[in-house]
């Protein structure tokens, strides 16, 4: 088990835990391949296929326009979890590195990220390419977030700091890899609980509301700041 806090930089998750939708079933069910979509997704986060077997799968099914991607950044805002905007800003306040890491897409992940006060250097997802009227073209797919291990390396890319200074806050298998880095993982099932994150995450929050997570965040002393 990797050590507790305090931590210097803290990375959330997206999907099911900054916001209580998940981004590529939204633009699944937009698009009428939802069924199989929601197939695909859960088998990825709960570790029984591999990332790179579904992103590319997933999103040539979709092929998400332009429009669709930015409908689906304001409803990440609009379905946010209970606490989510208070703990960043808590976190923020008293001087921890706060960013957003997902394998979702970057342009609607910055659209929340944005409205939650977090830097765009500090919002890390895939970006993905329109051609010149706004439909799909590609994802970058050296983007390291669409592949297995990715969260965990671009953490330790980003933070800067040694990875015993680093937690992530996830409700995934993706989350849960990053403890392969030395990163202490928070596991968050107040949107989806996944059973093998609850057993193998350093710590594991059942509760729906996201501030349930600074006791684990912080040491005694931190939690007096606030």
């Amino acid at each position: 088990m990797n050590k507790g806090p305090p931590f210097k930089t803290i990375f959330f998750d997206c999907d099911s835990t900054l916001t209580t939708l998940e981004g590529i079933d939204e633009l699944a069910e937009a698009s009428g391949v939802s069924d199989k979509i929601q197939k695909l997704t859960q088998s990825a986060m709960n570790g029984q296929v591999s990332l790179e077997d579904v992103y590319s799968q997933r999103l040539e099914m979709i092929q998400p326009s332009r429009n669709a991607i930015n409908r689906l950044g304001q409803r990440y805002v609009e379905n946010l979890v209970t606490g989510a905007r208070n703990t960043l800003q808590v976190l923020q306040k008293i001087g921890k590195d706060v960013h957003i890491i997902s394998g979702g897409i970057l342009q609607a992940v910055e659209y929340l990220g944005l409205e939650l006060a977090i830097p765009k250097k500090n919002i890390h997802a895939v970006e993905i390419f329109f051609d010149d009227i706004d439909n799909y073209l590609h994802f970058d797919s050296n983007n390291p977030l669409s592949k297995t291990n990715g969260k965990g390396m671009v953490c330790m890319k980003n933070a800067h700091v040694d990875s015993s200074d680093i937690a992530i806050i996830g409700d995934g298998v993706t989350d849960l890899e990053a403890s392969q880095f030395g990163i202490y993982v928070i596991g968050f099932g107040g949107v989806q609980r996944r059973k093998v994150v609850e057993k193998f995450a350093d710590t594991y929050i059942a509760k729906p509301q996201l501030d349930a997570v600074l006791t684990a965040l912080l040491t005694i002393d931190e939690q007096k700041l606030i």
